[in-house]
């Protein structure tokens, strides 16, 4: 592959993850979680929700991603 080729990758590459990470927070946002929820039950819906659009977090992230739900919601 040329230079050009892998410049052209990366930034396709960049620009779907970034399309990805948009559906995904579209849905986390539709998605009805509520006062109550287990740290547990936001965790499990959050990998549920990534598979919907094909994408994946490090479990680290899903965790603090889901962290901040159930922060949120129990305020």
């Amino acid at each position: 592959m040329t230079e050009m080729e892998i410049k052209f990758n990366k930034d396709a590459l960049k620009k779907l993850e970034a399309e990805l990470g948009k559906k995904f927070d579209e849905l986390v946002a539709k998605h009805p979680f509520k006062k109550g929820d287990s740290l547990h039950h936001i965790e499990e819906t959050l990998t549920s929700l990534l598979k919907k659009v094909g994408g994946a977090l490090s479990p680290a992230t899903l965790k603090e991603k889901a962290k901040e739900i159930f922060d949120k919601l129990n305020k």
